[in-house]
């Protein structure tokens, strides 16, 4: 099946630099994550491949084993002349604003409870991930999201040293 942007490494490396840029850092395992949410949910709306990815079932959760050697000590020493479409930027900058912010261990709650990583899990350790049935579970929403209110909130302290909850300042929409 033809994929959309070139090689998987585009797609990691938008979530690296992305993390980068936002001064945090990026847990392999979370990576893998983002990159599977990526594919599953891009097949349930476009009904195209968007990487060159092949999704294992390891016991930690999916997993693109390539990507994951390249990444498992940082970012791999190369660059790569990524060019996105519009479209393409526009989804991985969703992908990372719905998912980004969450920890890995909510991550893996949501991606290894897909009927996807399930089925391929029962196969053995190392089954492929079938793509058709990601995307048949990330358009019925099985992948539903359940942040818990302490990832919405920042945790910081006032001028007299009082615990408060802070969260980004959104303007509101002008009708």
């Amino acid at each position: 099946m033809p994929t959309d942007v070139n090689s998987t490494f585009d797609i990691a490396l938008f979530f690296f630099d992305k993390a980068i840029d936002l001064n945090k850092h990026l847990q392999p395992q979370k990576l893998q994550r983002l990159l599977y949410l990526s594919q599953g949910y891009y097949y349930a709306t476009f009904k195209r491949k968007l990487m060159p990815a092949t999704f294992i079932a390891d016991e930690r959760g999916p997993m693109e084993p390539n990507i994951f050697i390249a990444f498992s000590k940082g970012r791999p020493d190369f660059d790569l002349n990524i060019l996105f479409t519009d479209q393409i930027k526009r989804f991985l900058d969703s992908i990372w604003k719905k998912f980004g912010r969450m920890s890995t261990t909510n991550l893996d709650s949501l991606t290894n409870n897909t009927n996807a990583f399930l089925d391929a899990r029962i196969r053995g350790d190392k089954a492929e991930i079938n793509l058709l049935k990601m995307g048949t579970d990330f358009s019925r929403g099985q992948a539903k999201i359940s942040v818990s209110k302490s990832e919405h909130f920042k945790t910081m302290r006032n001028q007299a040293g009082k615990k408060v909850k802070v969260s980004q300042w959104l303007p509101k929409s002008i009708k």
